[in-house]
């Protein structure tokens, strides 16, 4: 009678297996930056398209009004009800990110506000959440606190809908509070994007400039700037294609410098909820969520005033969370990458709509 033949079953050694881990790490090592890099790309093919419908929605106000929009749309007459009346702040009706909303399909959100009054008025203003009382809390839940879509970059790490509060009312903004360690809950809704109306004068004076182009620039040089420039596409004599108008300004009110970290001002870290961007804005509701470009002094530090224009500061300069640049709109509605290697001189011709100066795409 035969017996049946035992088999031994085979199984792997420690050191095979060690092989095979170490071929799927591997694997995973290589597989893994492409993977980020093809997420990067669509988050930064979103934010691009996002620039688009901004730009669409500015060509159809300027087709509505015979002009650009402005930074701020001011009332005929003061508002005596804004909780900010000082430096004719009762005159703000609205910001420019505002006065789009109808062209971007939000006319819910631009009816629910009371634009026959200031855009510090109670009635405009989000409440507070969490019960806490103070100044500059208004009535309307409905209104600055909802986050909008085409103004948020989808690479950028700050909250679409942040607490606003301390940022709006504190030093850094209309400096009518000192900043709470627990302030109230007053939601707003962020903006990734900035209308950038001219230059300030620290960038210019530092940036080689002359006398008299520094006379020239300084100020409402660009697009979306005072209402009192009457800014038309035709005002635009360096041309559509080769003049800016917004950009981006990804994460304000968090402050993030050069080298995608959160500095500290006052030696307190600027996290946009207790201590703000010491230039205020952030909020599209917000009427100072606009910019002079002033530059930055460098990568570390996150303050303003010198000659690193691109992705040095949040704080209320030209900064993204792309590698590399950022998306930048122009005045025929297109929009561009602008590399963190473009020099001062470059962005500061880019941002001036009439002064002949003569850039070409491949400087920036």
């Amino acid at each position: 009678m035969l017996r049946a033949r035992s088999r031994t079953r085979g199984g792997f050694t420690l050191i095979e297996l060690l092989v095979v881990i170490s071929i799927i790490a591997v694997l995973i090592a290589l597989l893994l930056p492409a993977v980020q890099s093809a997420r990067e790309a669509a988050r930064r093919a979103q934010c691009s398209n996002n620039m688009k419908q901004i730009g669409l929605a500015v060509m159809n106000f300027e087709g509505t009004y015979s002009k650009m929009p402005p930074d701020i749309d001011l009332l005929a007459t003061a508002d005596p009800n804004a909780v900010v009346t000082s430096y004719g702040k009762g005159f703000w009706r609205a910001s420019n990110w505002t006065l789009l909303l109808p062209y971007l399909e939000q006319s819910n959100v631009y009816n629910s506000m009371n634009l026959t009054v200031s855009a510090l008025n109670p009635v405009n203003l989000p409440p507070s959440l969490n019960g806490v009382s103070g100044f500059g809390l208004g009535t309307n839940p409905t209104s600055y606190s909802v986050m909008i879509n085409a103004y948020i970059c989808p690479s950028s790490p700050a909250p679409a809908v942040i607490n606003y509060y301390n940022e709006c009312w504190g030093p850094e903004g209309y400096g009518k509070v000192s900043n709470s360690a627990s302030p109230p809950q007053q939601m707003w809704g962020r903006t990734d994007y900035i209308a950038v109306p001219g230059l300030d004068g620290t960038v210019l004076a530092v940036g080689g400039f002359s006398t008299a182009y520094q006379n020239a620039a300084r100020g409402d040089s660009g697009t979306i700037c005072a209402a009192s420039q009457g800014v038309r596409i035709a005002s635009i004599l360096d041309g559509t294609s080769n003049t800016l108008m917004v950009a981006e300004d990804s994460a304000r009110p968090v402050g993030y410098n050069g080298k995608r970290q959160v500095y500290s001002s006052g030696g307190k870290p600027v996290d946009g909820v207790l201590n703000g961007a010491p230039g205020g804005g952030g909020a599209w509701g917000d009427p100072y969520t606009y910019a002079h470009l002033d530059g930055a002094q460098g990568r570390d530090n996150g303050r303003r005033g010198g000659t690193c224009m691109v992705n040095c500061t949040s704080d209320n300069e030209i900064y993204s969370f792309h590698p590399g640049g950022a998306n930048i709109l122009f005045a025929d509605g297109s929009v561009r990458f602008l590399k963190e290697s473009a020099n001062v001189q470059v962005i500061v011709a880019l941002v001036t709509r009439g002064l002949g100066e003569v850039v070409g795409s491949d400087q920036y």
